[in-house]
């Protein structure tokens, strides 16, 4: 009775009521509820199909349906009009429905559509029905959204990589599921199955793997990262599917990827033993074929320290290698195991390649305290022998830095022999002193007789070495052990050179301790002190003063004295103690050049105002008759400028042809500060209107160049801007007519005519005047200013000139001194044709 009460109390409910009611039910409280209602669960579905053309595309009772596997479901779902194309998200179908999954891995990808979820989980029937409507296969996803591949193409790698064999041969009867389409990277199915996915790296997949053998085009298709099934079934590790398609024959066994790596490779790379094995046993594998960098498979194994894999490899008459080349990997790596392995089968007394290395050389070289136990206990075994480039064990282990195998070689009895140098003179002890930190390893040389002068083929010593690389204790320990401080290298250098070179002040206070006072390394040709001045290090170069170097002695290489060598630099300090110590400031060089002269071109304030201070010629000339005054102006230094006339520097100077400091600051030349040279030139009395050469005067010249602030500076001292420079008037006769062509700077033009000291118009009376000039830029601008200044105009031939000329009133037949009109001088000049017509329309006569 109760059974039949429920189902009339649902019926009674509004239709919105109950379906709000359906849809909240679990799905055990649904089952529950279909139990008791037998006889309306078809209304009970039928609710939930309208329910699901309702909610805007999701469907609960088809995904019910595919999630778990009822084919009734799904068909009166499809019935009542439900898209077999919907597709549902990941948090679409993990909020409501994760429940009902046995493996959540099985539905990781972001869009899902029924019958991918159908499929994945394996429900045939469900698949079936859904079979039925193209949409189910041909939904509106696209290839990015399945990354990459098409909805056909997804749907059958879920069916291979889950299993589901039967259900992928009921897809591939559809025309629309082609069993050879790939992803976008040409992966096929036989390649995907092989690689690892959703953390699953093999499942039960030999039917599988076996069916897309028989039935794919190609199935040794290269995909994606350049890889065939074959090389991603061995990186994954799957070995029944390794030797399922090994031996179907349709792959190319020794075929490189584009980095030169065959499956073997491949498999040795990524320790597989049982795939590394298996391919052994194959009679057509090549376990030797070296990558693109030329490495064979067990120098790989080696390299990246997988003994275990080159023990099996080494164990194989098929693999080939050199014993030296492993003997060194096995000693770099201290893969002591195998170093010993190649030990007990290898010839090791000879000499294992061109280069004359033993493998004792190799096993010192790369630090193997094992491999020099073992070897050292072989009485076959050279222990001084040297290789091609004349280097012994005991070299190359203090040149690699190998501690361990320096000191068993040492402790050797009898130990290594570490007085023999390589073919360049270097010995044991030359390398040890290229580190810093090596007191110790020096200290146990020296006590094995290494000879603490031995030279080099460029006659270096250690303790050359060592002021180098800049060690205080290792030079002082070789100092004490009786080092030889004044030691001449072949390009006369000592050590206490190489020390003032690299700047290293306390070593260079120790060097002087062991040099004799006044020694000839000091006094003759290039000294210590050359060096340090060079670098500028103030304190060595006061320190070797002190030890009696010769502040005046020449470089006989390069003619220079240590104070020409600081100035050149710009070191005011060193510049002061080498003049103290009786230098020459006013020294001249081979080109007639003072030292004032170089600081002043250098723009060495400091350094120049020392040697100021110190005597130095202010009116010194060079072979061209410039003074420092005129250099200092070329380059713009003008805290040089102040110095010299500070200490009576003659402003007015006058160098080759004729010329001041204030002409040269003038002049074309690019200085920095340009105004303040001339600003200070001219408090310190500069002539302003002095003429140079072609009659120019400083005015002249900065407006012949257009150059702004020098203008500026000039016109504000008082330059007149309308003195010529010949008496007849001509063309850029005047500063302010050469300031006509120059249209972009408006400002400085107003500027002169306001600084006139004469009216413009008195300043040209007849013939060629500033208006010519601002006729011929086409100065618009400056035509205006000279007509309001009241010049006259007189023959002008450009369009925008003519017009504002004939604007203030110019007269069109004014005649030139050749009696010739405007519109003639037009004509004869080719002046545009517009011009003509403008003059002729305003009356203009020929």
């Amino acid at each position: 009775m109760a059974c039949q009460t429920a189902p009339d109390a649902f019926a009674q409910l509004p239709h919105e009521v109950l379906c709000m009611i359906v849809d909240h039910l679990n799905s055990a409280s649904l089952n529950a509820l279909i139990q008791t209602c037998r006889y309306q669960f078809e209304s009970f579905h039928a609710t939930l199909y309208r329910n699901s053309i309702d909610r805007k595309g999701f469907s609960p009772s088809l995904l019910y349906a595919v999630l778990t596997g009822a084919p009734t479901t799904a068909q009166h779902a499809l019935d009542a009009g439900v898209n077999p194309g919907i597709v549902y998200t990941s948090l679409q179908i993990n909020r409501s429905w994760k429940r009902l999954l046995k493996d959540q891995r099985q539905l990781l990808c972001r869009l899902q559509t029924p019958l991918i979820i159908a499929t994945t989980l394996g429900y045939r029937e469900v698949v079936d029905v859904l079979l039925q409507k193209s949409e189910s296969y041909m939904p509106g996803v696209s290839l990015v959204e399945l990354g990459g591949c098409s909805p056909a193409y997804y749907t059958m790698l879920q069916a291979v990589r889950y299993g589901r064999l039967t259900i992928l041969k009921d897809l591939i009867r559809l025309p629309v599921f082609n069993l050879d389409e790939t992803d976008e990277g040409g992966t096929n199915l036989l390649n995907a199955i092989c690689c690892p996915f959703d953390g699953i790296r093999e499942m039960d997949n030999k039917d599988i793997v076996e069916f897309l053998l028989e039935n794919l085009t190609e199935p040794d298709r290269v995909g994606a990262q350049d890889q065939t099934a074959l090389d991603a079934a061995v990186i994954t590790g799957l070995i029944p599917t390794v030797r399922l398609l090994v031996d179907s024959g349709k792959f190319k066994l020794n075929r490189q990827n584009v980095r030169g790596r065959t499956a073997f490779y491949l498999a040795v790379e990524f320790g597989n033993e049982e795939c590394i094995t298996l391919l052994l046993n194959r009679p057509d594998i090549d376990p030797n074929i070296p990558d693109r960098d030329g490495h064979s498979p067990i120098v790989q194994a080696l390299q990246h320290n997988r003994t275990a894999v080159a023990e099996l490899l080494m164990a194989s008459a098929k693999v080939q290698f050199q014993a030296a080349e492993l003997f060194a990997i096995a000693c770099m790596n201290r893969q002591d195991k195998i170093a010993r392995r190649l030990l007990s089968s290898s010839e090791i007394s000879k000499a294992p390649d061109e280069t004359g290395k033993t493998w004792l050389h190799i096993a010192a070289e790369k630090n193997s305290p094992t491999g020099m136990t073992d070897l050292l206990k072989r009485k076959d075994m050279p222990l001084n022998a040297r290789c091609a480039d004349g280097m012994t064990a005991i070299a190359y282990s203090v040149s690699t830095r190998s501690v361990a195998a320096t000191n068993r070689l040492l402790k050797n009895k009898p130990p290594a022999d570490v007085t023999i140098a390589n073919n360049m003179g270097w010995t044991p002890l030359h390398f040890a002193c290229r580190e810093t930190q090596a007191p110790p390893l020096i200290e146990k040389l020296l006590s094995c007789s290494a000879s603490v002068n031995a030279a080099t083929v460029d006659g270096l010593t250690p303790l050359h070495v060592a002021c180098e690389k800049g060690s205080l204790k290792v030079v002082q320990v070789l100092l004490e052990a009786g080092a030889d401080a004044v030691a001449e290298a072949k390009d006369g250098r000592t050590p206490l050179h190489v020390a003032c070179a690299f700047r290293f002040e306390q070593i260079v206070n120790l060097l002087c301790k062991y040099v004799p006072k006044n020694h000839r390394s000091l006094r003759q040709g290039r000294t210590p002190l050359h060096v340090a001045c060079e670098v500028g290090h103030t304190e060595i170069s006061k320190h070797l003063l002190q030890l009696g170097a010769d502040a005046c002695l020449r470089d006989p290489t390069t003619g220079k004295t240590p104070l020409t060598t600081a100035c050149k630099g710009g070191y005011p300090i060193i510049v002061d103690e080498l003049i103290k110590r009786k230098a020459n400031p006013n020294e001249i060089d081979d080109s007639g050049l003072s030292l004032l002269h170089k600081s002043c071109t250098r723009s060495h304030p400091m350094t120049a105002t020392k040697l100021i201070k110190r005597g130095a010629d202010l009116h010194a000339k060079t072979p061209d008759g410039l003074s420092p005054l005129h250099l200092a102006c070329m380059v713009g230094a003008p805290m040089i400028l102040r110095s010299m006339l500070k200490h009576g520097a003659d402003v007015n100077v006058i160098g080759p042809d004729g010329l001041t400091p204030l002409l040269v600051a003038a002049g074309p030349v690019q200085a920095e500060y340009p105004e303040m040279n001339i600003e200070i030139l001219v408090k310190a009395g500069a002539e302003l209107e002095v003429v140079g050469p072609d009659g120019k005067r400083p005015l002249q010249l900065a407006s012949e160049e257009g150059r702004v602030a020098k203008i500026k500076a000039l016109v504000l001292a008082g330059a007149d801007p309308l003195a010529t420079v010949q008496d007849k008037p001509c063309q850029r006769n005047t500063p302010l007519q050469a300031m006509c062509y120059f249209t972009a700077f408006p400002e400085t033009f107003e500027e002169m005519l306001e600084h006139c000291k004469r009216p413009v118009k008195e300043a040209f009376p007849s013939g060629w005047s500033a208006l010519h000039d601002a006729a011929a830029a086409c100065n618009s601008h400056a035509v205006k200013l000279l007509l309001e200044h009241g010049l006259e105009p007189q023959a002008l031939t450009e369009v925008e000139v003519v017009k504002l000329l004939i604007k203030y009133n110019a007269n069109v037949n004014h005649k030139a001194d050749t009696g010739r009109t405007v519109l003639w001088e037009a004509i004869c000049n080719n002046a545009d044709q517009e011009v003509q017509q403008v003059l002729r329309n305003h009356g203009a006569i020929s």
